[in-house]
């Protein structure tokens, strides 16, 4: 098999084979497969990690594997590192790079190390592998007859059982009590429950799992019904908790959209059965997904991707959302959740109002409900309430000045102007007391502090950047300057950077793009355009431009894994852009020696076409090469 693998190494079924099954059967089998059942038990039990891999494999197709693998990795890591070792995690690591996928958080040096260390005494060969797996796997392993059925709970005990079931019954009855609670039962997941009520079931469920399932129970009981009931229900919407500072709102919005269109309902109405099959319990779900897709989206496309992954996560095989629906919608999500204050409460069919609702009236043609259109969409959408700063500090400015200047008006008239206004025409009005000030306030307050911005009004080359056009840039540049600071947040090595253009992971560049794509949906082609001088849209234009421009993004992508694998493969080079992020007159000292140090290995490894993308990207940060 061997010679004809080598002979044969075009076959795409051969290659997928090897590809697959190298690493654990190849010459690391002697230190791969021991830890391979620790592995595998640690990563079924992390149930929320598994849904960073929905989808099908495609052969031949590298990247569509890869999808998703590095968020899974950085989830998945910590349990299989605490329940199996240093050694096991590193093998985990290990396994998946040899499988061709970047992962950005991963210290692979280190754990290549481990695999030098045990190679230099002889161990790791092709000989060795196969006596390995002839006579400690194979020689091991016990026969099985053909009629012969393994029972996942065989080595679950009665007392064991027991246990399990007094451990999660109080939280499998209140999602039964939340499901019986509506006015009319719904067969969906965590229906109409608020998300400080999800917050409170997934403290408890977290809890359940640390103090009252013994690692006896969570190795021989996991398939009992009772706890993957409980783990179909809250596994993936509490991983997601865990990972979202905006979870409550998020899926109170989720709620409230899905209320606005009752007739959706119809497709899951039925109790939540904990011994239902799932051809039961799914029935009509892909259908309530399509119908209430235009309506949950005007939360986010995190929302609703959100939403998907509960109903994966509850066992419900699901189709791939038509991608026309997600309209950049991500500088919707702040408004829409504000739109319903606390005072208003949760909207809710627990009540006798809602006894007679009717979810049998026309339900909309799902072809014509999924045509979305972004000037319909910003006619319907009402942000009443909602003032167009960048940080929620700035009602006290206009408390300030007014204080400052008793007797004029002219702000509080100004901030009352503003409310109930709607997105219609593309227009996009903002007050004019919108100053420079604001934004730097709002930078240096979420830790930006260093990263040296001119925010001073700026001289205005061009006539056309007027004092509304620079307002209204500014306004729409701010959430994608959220997401970036709050990637920043999340991987604090980024603050050290001076050019991270290549520290990004894929997913975060697209998170990025997508915010850099509603910028100019929101404040228009020309606005950013006449605007290039003002600072913050000359920040935004600088990190981005090139990489998310349209006509480049596509040709960027084939090239980012490869630059991406070689910049972490040589942390030597970094040292060059280790700094703080600064003005233009220090943010380029060390690039051209941080390429150089990169260029041998980019030629060798990757393509000219490669060094080409990335020196555009060198170019467009503002850098001479």
């Amino acid at each position: 098999m061997l010679e004809l693998g080598k002979k044969c190494t075009g076959d795409e079924l051969i290659m997928y084979a090897n590809l697959h099954f190298r690493f654990w059967c190849g010459s690391t089998a002697p230190i791969a497969l021991p830890n391979f059942m620790c592995i595998s038990g640690s990563v079924l039990k992390a149930r929320h990690c598994q849904r960073y891999l929905i989808g099908m494999s495609s052969m031949g197709k590298l990247e569509e594997e890869c999808k998703g693998v590095a968020d899974f990795y950085d989830c998945a890591a910590p349990f299989v590192e605490k329940d199996c070792g240093q050694e096991a995690r590193s093998i985990f690591t290990i396994s998946i790079v040899s499988h061709g996928c970047l992962l950005a958080n991963a210290n692979f040096e280190k754990d290549m190390e481990l695999l030098r260390e045990i190679n230099s005494t002889g161990k790791l060969t092709m000989k060795k592998a196969k006596e390995f797996i002839k006579n400690e796997i194979v020689g091991n392993a016990e026969e099985l007859s053909e009629n012969e059925k393994i029972d996942p709970n065989a080595n679950c005990t009665e007392a064991m059982s027991d246990k399990a079931i007094n451990c999660f019954l109080p939280i499998t009855d209140k999602i039964q009590d939340f499901s019986l609670a509506n006015a009319v039962p719904i067969g969906l997941p965590l229906f109409n429950v608020s998300g400080d009520e999800i917050s409170s079931l997934c403290q408890e469920y977290e809890e359940v799992n640390k103090n009252c399932i013994t690692k006896e129970i969570q190795e021989n009981c996991a398939a009992l019904r009772i706890v993957t009931f409980a783990d179909e229900i809250l596994g993936a919407t509490c991983g997601e908790m865990r990972e979202q500072p905006k979870f409550t709102k998020r899926i109170d919005c989720i709620w409230r959209q899905v209320l606005k269109n009752t007739p959706c309902l119809s497709f899951v109405q039925g109790e939540i059965d904990p011994i239902a099959t799932t051809s039961a319990k799914c029935q009509g779900m892909p259908e309530f997904l399509d119908c209430v897709m235009r309506d949950v989206i005007h939360c986010g496309n995190a929302a609703f991707e959100f939403l998907m992954e509960m109903v994966d996560g509850f066992g419900c095989p699901l189709k791939e959302p038509d991608e026309s629906i997600w309209v950049n919608s991500s500088i919707f999500e702040e408004v829409i959740s504000s739109t319903t204050s606390a005072d208003e409460g949760f909207p809710t069919l627990r009540s006798n109002e809602t006894k007679n609702l009717n979810l049998s009236s026309d339900v909309p043609s799902i072809d014509q409900s999924f045509t979305p259109i972004m000037s319909e969409i910003f006619e319907t959408t009402t942000l009443e309430n909602v003032d167009f700063q960048m940080d929620s500090n700035e009602d006290r400015d206009y408390e300030d000045i007014s204080k400052e200047n008793p007797g004029n008006n002219e702000y509080e008239e100004e901030k009352d102007r503003f409310k109930g206004i709607k997105f219609k025409d593309e227009e996009i009005p903002v007050p004019p007391s919108f100053e420079a000030k604001s934004t730097e306030r709002f930078l240096a307050t979420n830790g930006l502090e260093n990263v040296e911005l001119d925010m001073q009004p700026v001289t205005i080359f061009n006539p056309n950047c007027t004092e509304e056009a620079r307002n209204r840039s500014r306004t729409c540049i701010a959430p994608l300057m959220k997401t970036w600071i709050e990637i920043r947040e999340q991987r604090p090595e980024l603050k050290d950077i001076t050019f991270p253009l290549f520290k990004y992971t894929r997913t975060e560049l697209l998170e990025l793009c997508d915010g850099y794509a509603n910028t100019f949906l929101c404040a228009g082609f020309e606005s950013i355009e006449s605007c290039l001088n003002d600072k913050l849209v000359r920040f935004a234009q600088d990190h981005l431009g090139y990489m998310c421009s349209p006509n480049n993004i596509g040709n960027f992508l084939r090239h980012y894994d490869c630059i991406l694998e070689i910049e972490m493969g040589t942390p030597k080079c970094r040292e060059f852009i280790k700094g703080t992020l600064r003005n233009d007159t220090h943010k380029c000292r060390g690039i051209n020696a941080y390429r150089s140090c990169l260029k041998a290995r980019l030629l060798e490894q990757c393509t000219r076409e490669a060094i080409q993308e990335f020196d555009q990207s060198v170019l467009q940060f503002g850098c001479s090469i």
